[in-house]
């Protein structure tokens, strides 16, 4: 096995596909309704990305901020509904909060699926279904390790969390073929449904295409990525999302900075969800982009990646001599070896980052006349072909969440971590689990309304 965490060497396996494809069982979790663009590779990855790239666009990015907008302020509602502390501050957990959030936003923005958040909260089945969809998807997305691990017989054994397992994952699958369904008959002038250009809608038309020989993806195939692109922009940006408003509470310094940049975009009010905002503030939001940057780099989404070797190849690396000279030679790779990309060795290396790396600090990712970010140690959404779709559906969602709590509240930390060491309040706030991605533990904090808020 081969760890790699220097920019140029995972540069070189990132851009070989050939050399270092991806190892397919890895990738199981995803792949109970079939293949996927995520977990194929050779000509079947480039038959599923010719099918779904078409799903990613510049229209496509009106929608997330105008969903994104949109169901941040609906749980503003929520929120300053709430019951009120002494300070006037609502407590709220955090986690849970932004999978609601990130999961109505890529719903409505990807799937054409618009649900409030409030309607959203206690969603009952439609008529013969035994789960609601949100509840379905998080399930399975929950208990996916169990689906991977668990043998087929012991299902029959009424173990409670394996039928809940197994419902979920059935109930699923009926509803995103419903949406497949409901789709199709919309492109073909049958059904009802909106003109806008959702990444589903562009999905789905895409594949009604033929291709030489015969249709681009199979009815699993198009079950499979519409599941992956579901789990895929929902989860990782709820993360980044729970992990940058606990480092906002844990570093005021910060969070004014970032309060001082929508104050002056946004002075009086919030705008209206048009695309007029999306064109002309998003990016004024430089400050907000770097907090994103930021969080993604201290948690990523996918800490590291492996990759197979499949012929005799050599690595370029780096070393240096007791007075820091460098000196630059190869690594002999031989055919059947396992190549580890470490995303998260690249993000806290002292090296790229400085000897401050450990700390939250956004202002890393701006330019000056004397420092230059290091953008290819920055991997949060991978590089090269292989590099992550929605990558810009995901940054433009976090930018316009934090950039409207920013503007509306102040984040608290919890009351009983007011006082508490740095490194309790680390182990308390920034504590994770790995699931499908780098998953942020449920936390409390709290909000309280700015003076200024609309």
């Amino acid at each position: 096995m081969f760890w790699i965490a220097d920019p140029q060497a995972l540069k070189q396996v990132a851009n070989d596909r050939h050399t270092f494809p991806k190892r397919a069982e890895t990738y199981q979790a995803i792949m109970f309704y079939g293949p996927n663009v995520v977990s194929t590779e050779g000509q079947d990855w480039r038959r599923h990305r010719d099918a779904a790239k078409a799903a990613f666009g510049e229209s496509n990015n009106q929608l997330v901020w105008a969903e994104s907008m949109r169901t941040t302020r609906e749980w503003f509602e929520v929120l300053d509904a709430g019951a009120k502390d002494a300070r006037g501050a609502v407590s709220a957990e955090v986690h849970e909060v932004m999978t609601r959030l990130a999961l109505l936003i890529v719903s409505g923005a990807g799937f054409g699926r618009h649900v409030s958040f409030t309607a959203d909260a206690n969603p009952s089945p439609p008529p013969g279904y035994q789960m609601a969809f949100r509840p379905a998807l998080l399930t399975a997305v929950h208990n996916m390790s169990i689906k991977v691990l668990a043998p087929r017989w012991a299902y029959a054994l009424g173990i409670p969390v394996l039928k809940r397992t197994d419902l979920a994952y059935a109930e699923l699958k009926r509803h995103l073929e419903e949406m497949i369904r409901g789709m199709r008959a919309q492109l073909r002038g049958e059904g009802e449904g909106g003109k806008g250009k959702d990444l589903f809608k562009r999905l789905v038309e895409a594949n009604e295409g033929e291709a030489e020989g015969g249709a681009k993806l199979s009815d699993d195939e198009l079950l499979s990525n519409t599941y992956t692109f579901l789990l895929a922009g929902h989860e990782t940006t709820a993360n980044a999302l729970s992990f940058a408003c606990a480092l906002l509470a844990m570093h005021p310094q910060v969070q004014r900075k970032l309060q001082a940049e929508v104050d002056a975009i946004w002075p009086s009010s919030l705008p209206s969800d048009s695309p007029e905002s999306y064109r002309e503030d998003m990016p004024r939001l430089r400050y907000t982009e770097a907090v994103f940057r930021e969080t993604t780099r201290l948690f990523p989404a996918e800490p590291r990646l492996s990759k197979m070797v499949t012929q005799d190849t050599r690595l370029k690396a780096r070393r240096w001599g007791e007075k820091g000279e460098e000196d630059k030679y190869e690594v002999v790779v031989p055919q059947g070896s396992t190549v580890w990309l470490d995303i998260w060795a690249t993000h806290l290396s002292p090296e790229y980052w400085g000897p401050d790396v450990n700390e939250f600090k956004p202002e890393r990712f701006f330019d000056t006349d004397t420092y230059k970010w290091p953008r290819d140690a920055y991997l949060p959404f991978m590089i090269g072909p292989r590099s992550c779709m929605g990558q810009r559906f995901a940054q433009l969602e976090g930018i316009c969440v934090l950039a409207h709590i920013a503007r509306q509240y102040d984040i608290l930390l919890p009351a009983e971590l007011e006082h508490a060491s740095d490194a309790e309040k680390r182990k308390t706030l920034l504590s994770w689990d790995v699931r499908v991605a780098l998953t942020a533990r449920e936390v409390k904090l709290r909000f309280v309304k700015r003076a200024n808020a609309a």
